[in-house]
Parts: structure tokens; sequence; C-alpha cells
């Protein structure tokens, strides 16, 4: 299954929010989403605005967007961004939302895993991109390690999809 069916066969709220390409992105945001091949891009989800109307996720940490792209290989694939302030405070709320989503996958069931599950050299299904400002955590500390732990590199200023 692609991207835009594993939403579609998720139900409520996200089957009607699919965008094509990064349209579900705002503009700032999608600046800082890179993409070698654009016609590769199945489509995005902004999750936090789509559950931000469901009554039960109202005052949860919500990620934000999830992308679906093919890979050259045309396999299907998906990678699931958080766009937040880059500082040690922040760990926290991120790691509570990187578990939001990752019960929402969960649900969606095994399609949706199986497009989030693959990390290798050219794929992190998880990323954190830094808002504008400075960027306060560092490799080989013990926050990086944290993070690492659950799946998620270090904050960038861009996500590369490949």
């Amino acid at each position: 299954m692609n991207f835009t069916d594993v939403l579609r066969a998720a139900g409520a709220p996200v089957a009607d929010d699919y965008r094509a390409g990064l349209a579900a992105a705002k503009t700032a945001h999608a600046r800082q989403i890179l993409c070698i091949d654009p016609r590769r891009l199945e489509g995005s989800i902004d999750l936090d605005a789509c559950f931000a109307a469901v009554p039960e996720h109202r005052r949860e940490n919500r990620w934000d967007y999830g992308i679906g792209y093919r890979t050259t290989a045309g396999e299907h694939r998906a990678v699931w961004v958080e766009v937040h302030p880059a500082s040690t405070s922040q760990v926290r709320v991120v790691l509570a939302k990187l578990k939001w989503l990752q019960r929402r996958i969960n649900a969606w069931g095994v399609p949706a895993q199986r497009l989030s599950s693959q990390r290798d050299a050219s794929h992190r299904p998880y990323v954190w991109l830094a808002t504008p400002g400075r960027i306060s955590i560092y490799a080989n500390t013990r926050t990086a390690r944290c993070l690492r732990s659950a799946g998620l590199d270090l904050p960038s200023r861009t996500c590369r999809i490949p």
C-alpha cells in the first residue's frame, strides 16, 4: 500500500486530509523539506491540524506532518516530521509527540507500520526539524542518546527525502 491508501484505510480524521506533494505543510516548513525528485512525493498530511479537531486529541502533544514518497527502487515509505524548537527543555515534549504518533501508526495497522519501520542510511522515518533559532542539543550527550534510543536523530534545519 502507498501513503494515500494507508491514510484512506485509516479512516477519520486522516482519510480526508491528504494533500498532494507538500501542500499540507505550512510554507515555511515546506521550505525545510528537500526532495531530490519531487515527482516521487506521494503526498502529505498535517496531522496536528487534522487531530486538533478531534476532542480526545485536542489537549495531547501531536506530531506535525506525515509525508509519503517512493524510493528510486519504487518502494513506498513515509517520513514523519515534527517542527519544534531545538532545546533540551523541549525534548520531553517531542518524545511525547513521537509516542502519540507511534500509537496512531500502530492503530492504522500493518501497512502504516511498514511504511514507517525501515530505517537506513537514506531513510529516517522520524525527523525533528528545528524552528529558527539556536539548536542547543549536542551529539554525545545523554539527551542525544535518549533521542537516538527513541528513533530520533538530533534536530536539524532540513529534512532530505531521497
